[in-house]
């Protein structure tokens, strides 16, 4: 049972990504340059496509007792079991947190634009942080997936 789907896409990311990437498929095609220096721009091309459709955007889904979130096209997720998080709060993240995925004082953080995010803090004692422009509605969600779930 889906409770809850949300995607946050990240407006400066994606076009900075896009803007680069196209600037280099141009430079590719003007070029009269030797084969290896080709060969170089277009690895570097396949590079900044790839991380465009990975980091895009940030879904958050709740089915059931699973807590799922994906960037982009859904090559890097990580999942949840609702029922292993003992405690919720809506947190604001510094701005030297950055985007992405990465390990801050608070654990590890999800992050694709914005400084919101929800701290989730497990059984095992780790805290993990998810950024979102939704804290409330994701908490309110993360809240009824446990009340169902135990």
């Amino acid at each position: 049972m889906l409770i809850y789907k949300h995607t946050q896409k990240s407006f400066l990311l994606g076009t900075f990504l896009l803007f680069i990437t196209i600037s280099g498929c141009l430079t590719y095609l003007q070029q009269k340059q030797p084969a290896s220096n080709q060969i170089s721009l277009l690895i570097g091309i396949t590079i900044l496509t790839a991380c465009t459709v990975t980091f895009y955007s940030l879904t958050v889904t709740i089915n059931g007792n699973t807590l799922k979130l994906y960037y982009g096209i859904g090559l890097i997720q990580k999942s949840f079991d609702t029922s292993q998080i003992i405690d919720l709060n809506i947190v604001k993240n510094k701005w030297y947190y950055g985007w992405g995925i990465r390990r801050t004082p608070h654990g590890w953080l999800y992050n694709i634009s914005g400084l919101d995010a929800v701290e989730l803090t497990l059984t095992n004692g780790n805290s993990y942080r998810i950024g979102t422009d939704q804290p409330k509605q994701l908490i309110e969600s993360l809240q009824k997936s446990r009340e169902t779930s135990g």
